[in-house]
């Protein structure tokens, strides 16, 4: 599901510069981002406490109790890299798009059946430059044009039941008490 919403995000942000998907390149351990786009990557998934349930939930359907746990609700943490090597000014207008892109809509309604939320909506990171330079180099590279945003809330929730039990509809106590 977030491969699918992060895809969803490249294809809406995509209308005047291409974006696309990039992840490390795992046999050198750094990010390789295409050269003349905009990538996309994910950097972090954090769960949103705020909406954090420790409920099991339960359902009676025909007699059976069926528990469930809670859905996990997350954000994701992605990053947009500008790379126009042969072109500064290019590589900074298509960062000013990305910033545009999200200033006219801070959100994006989803219509898809793999994804399990209506709405993902977004918020601009402000990162001091020790952060940013620690990003930079879990990475593994020099420093390029690029924006951070906070992609919220996904919800994960699998319909695998817990447990499954019978309703107790009578309780029968037999005691061997004599009386005295």
């Amino acid at each position: 599901m977030i491969g699918d919403v992060l895809e969803l995000i490249a294809r809406e942000v995509s209308s005047k510069q291409s974006v696309v998907l990039n992840r490390a390149n795992i046999q050198k351990g750094k990010l390789i981002p295409p050269i003349n786009t905009i990538s996309l990557s994910l950097l972090n998934i954090e769960e949103e406490l705020s909406m954090r349930s420790t409920i099991v939930e339960k359902r009676v359907v025909k007699g059976k109790v069926y528990k469930k746990n809670p859905p996990l609700n997350i954000n994701l943490r992605v990053m947009f890299i500008s790379n126009f090597p042969d072109d500064y000014i290019t590589e900074l207008n298509a960062m000013t798009e990305v910033l545009a892109f999200f200033q006219r809509s801070s959100f994006i309604l989803i219509d898809n059946k793999k994804i399990n939320t209506k709405r993902v909506n977004f918020k601009l990171n402000s990162i001091d430059i020790d952060e940013q330079e620690k990003i930079w180099n879990l990475l593994g590279m020099e420093y390029l044009p690029s924006v951070i945003y906070t992609v919220s809330i996904l919800v994960i929730e699998e319909d695998e039941v817990l447990d499954e039990s019978r309703i107790v509809k009578t309780v029968d106590i037999q005691t061997d008490h004599k009386n005295r």
